[in-house]
């Protein structure tokens, strides 16, 4: 703990390894179901057993494709990247639902699932997925 002019505060260092003894021993029951926000971006995140393995399946929100009459650059350029197909690194843009465009994206979870398997996967995939979220971005800020 540390004495300030505002009260006694705890050790910072003390707060991440108490955190991160948590996290390790975290244990979840399948299906994880969470969201986040990463760059500003709407994740939803998903881990369940899909045929028999145990797997990771992100999907990120990059917008509403816009109607020709309101963007006709931008409407070309998101259904340009819909239409590219398998990306590989297990991902792909595809339509949802209220004609948006996402990135789905699907990787294996290691089978003794943990909170800090949890955390390493989705960072590893999101750090995979990166250059393929920046194209999207980069197709908004062309059209």
């Amino acid at each position: 703990m540390t004495d300030t002019a505002i009260g006694t505060l705890p050790d910072f260092n003390e707060i991440l390894d108490n955190a991160q003894s948590r996290l390790a021993e975290m244990h979840p029951d399948l299906p994880v179901n969470f969201r986040f926000h990463w760059r500003e971006i709407p994740f939803t995140a998903r881990i369940d057993d899909f045929s028999g393995q145990t797997r990771l399946r992100l999907i990120c929100d990059l917008g509403v494709v816009p109607y020709t009459a309101e963007n006709p650059g931008l409407r070309q350029a998101m259904m340009g990247l819909v239409h590219t197909g398998d990306l590989g690194d297990g991902a792909r843009y595809a339509m949802g639902g209220e004609n948006r465009v996402n990135l789905v994206g699907d990787a294996p979870v290691p089978e003794d699932l943990s909170g800090t398997s949890i955390i390493a996967t989705v960072t590893g995939f999101l750090l995979k997925l990166r250059p393929y979220i920046d194209l999207a971005r980069d197709s908004h800020a062309l059209a």
